[in-house]
């Protein structure tokens, strides 16, 4: 009886109260206690087990509640979902030590285990654990969608009025998304996207507060942090795509949802507060900070975009494995920022700032890429050389095919500035070839332009197709470039008065940029700059 107790008290203590060291000391008092019990009390020691792993996963401290479950999983197997439980557990305390390929394994002997024990909603969430894992490798798209056409033939063996359904099919949604985004497939992101959109509606009503609620067995996000996440994935889809005005909406709609359901989380009658839900609303906030910044930039509002990387660095100052997660983005973000602010040698530091802490393939590479044009742009030969091995588009790390389309275009510019034109055109035309069909107006607008600077004759269509492409794209920077191109162009088949409009236009552009890069780099904000470099040291 006194397990009994202690069990449902360390319960209370870690779900209702921030006393975590009182939780973890009663439910460890309740494990041995039923472990002294005996045999009949498995079930109870396993479940007590799970709830010591949350505790101390909830304090980063792994090992020990690694070998705890290890240790019990031998004895959860009579017990199909506090089995389920305990391997998804396991399965994250692995990823969260980086050990994928022991997180793999875990997850597909659940999903052999629950295929044998014919639970086709378990299956799916396991199938799907170890989709999400696939997924991080780019190179692995051929395995990835054979997961999922696996999970796709079992949803049919579900009831549709089955509780897991909806949040299976979001999940399944979500792993697809996030895979296309980073691969650079946008029409296959847009068409998912419209799907979990659609999904994240329906789950709304089907359980809200207005009907009764049937409570699925498992989920694999509760239902106002999809929604949440649902909202950030349509901001990053938006920025991909150059829907500027549509990522603004979005990253509204998204930081007051994310508000809201911080404040309502402190009511009484909101539901237990799962590990890690907090941990994933910063996260998204920080998320939705680092793409409305890339925003401001494409609009030539540096001012904008440093005062919302200092929010985003507030944030991330808030704990140890944010600031790790994203150091590099921020990084990134303020090295393009130095660059818009013609600060070469601040943006420089920071790019290699971002290269030593960055942890993902993607990221190591837009790095590379940036650098590669800080050196081409100011005539550092040889420091572009030691990286070309690394932006060599044939050599990439990185599958995403917008990267291979930026490797070729910085490729083209280097070809370009060394007057080798014929090897800059085959470089544009690849690159132009890669996202063709993804329809990416930045990648296809730098490529048009460049041509043009190429075309040794008029040749208006070549003009017609960059100014869509620099509009599409809402890059303000792009826009300058094209009418210094068209001014050029104007100039040279003496068309003198096409040629004052049109220089009229790209000075007062010129002199609204240059004003305010002198706004942002003399404003408060900018001492950011100063603040990493300090953090650096």
């Amino acid at each position: 009886m006194t397990s009994f107790v202690n069990f449902q008290i360390g319960k209370l203590y870690f779900y209702y109260t921030k006393n975590i060291e009182l939780a973890r000391h009663h439910l460890e008092q309740a494990y041995h206690g039923m472990k002294e019990a005996g045999a009949e009390y498995t079930k109870y020691r396993v479940e007590i087990a799970c709830s010591i792993a949350e505790v101390y996963m909830q304090l980063k401290i792994f090992e020990p509640v690694k070998q705890l479950l290890r240790k019990e999983s031998a004895h959860s197997r009579d017990f199909p979902l506090i089995h389920a439980r305990l391997l998804f557990l396991l399965a994250e305390i692995y990823g969260a030590m980086n050990d994928w390929s022991n997180a793999s394994e875990i997850v597909e002997a659940g999903a052999s285990l629950f295929n044998q024990l014919d639970d086709p909603a378990l299956e799916c969430y396991f199938r799907l654990s170890s989709a999400m894992i696939i997924s991080m490798d780019l190179s692995r798209e051929e395995e990835l969608m054979k997961s999922i056409m696996e999970v796709s033939e079992k949803l049919v063996t579900l009831n549709a009025d089955n509780a897991c359904l909806d949040y299976i099919k979001a999940f399944c949604c979500t792993v697809q998304i996030c895979f296309f985004i980073s691969a650079g497939l946008l029409k296959s992101t847009k068409t998912c996207l419209r799907q979990l959109q659609t999904l994240v509606q329906t789950m709304k009503l089907t359980y809200g507060e207005t009907v009764p609620v049937v409570l699925p067995t498992f989920d694999w996000m509760g239902k106002e942090t999809l929604i949440a996440l649902t909202y950030v994935l349509t901001v990053i889809q938006s920025l991909q795509t150059c829907q500027i005005e549509r990522a603004h909406k979005y990253h509204s709609i998204a930081m007051r949802h994310i508000t809201d359901m911080r404040r309502l989380m402190t009511k009484s009658n909101w539901p237990v507060i799962r590990r890690g839900a907090l941990d994933s609303l910063a996260a998204f906030e920080i998320i939705l900070l680092e793409n409305i910044s890339a925003a401001q930039l494409m609009l030539a509002r540096p001012l904008e975009t440093i005062s919302v990387l200092g929010a985003m660095m507030e944030r991330m100052r808030q704990s140890t494995d944010l600031f790790s997660h994203f150091e590099a983005q921020l990084h990134t973000l303020l090295g393009m920022y130095c660059w818009f602010v013609r600060l070469p040698d601040d943006a420089e530091r920071q790019f290699q700032a971002a290269l030593r802490t960055a942890k993902d393939t993607e990221s190591w590479t837009v790095v590379n890429l940036s650098l590669a044009i800080l050196y081409l742009m100011t005539c550092r030969e040889a420091d572009f050389y030691g990286l070309f091995e690394r932006i060599t588009p044939g050599k990439l790390q990185s599958s995403s095919s917008l990267l291979k389309a930026s490797a070729h275009f910085v490729h083209a510019l280097h070809s370009y500035l060394h007057s080798r034109l014929q090897e800059a055109k085959s470089h544009i035309t690849d690159s132009v070839t890669i996202v063709r069909d993804e329809g990416v107006p930045r990648i296809q607008a730098l490529a048009t332009l460049l041509s043009a600077k190429l075309v040794a004759v008029d040749v208006p269509d070549m003009l017609i197709a960059a100014n869509n492409f620099a509009t599409k794209s809402s890059d303000h920077s792009l826009a300058l470039w094209l009418n210094q191109i068209i001014y050029e162009t104007q100039v040279q088949y003496g068309h003198v008065e096409q040629s004052k409009s049109v220089k009229m236009k790209f000075d007062q552009m010129q002199a609204h940029i240059s004003q305010a890069v002198h706004d942002a780099v003399n404003s408060s904000a900018h001492s950011l700059i100063q603040v990493c470099f300090n953090n650096l040291k």
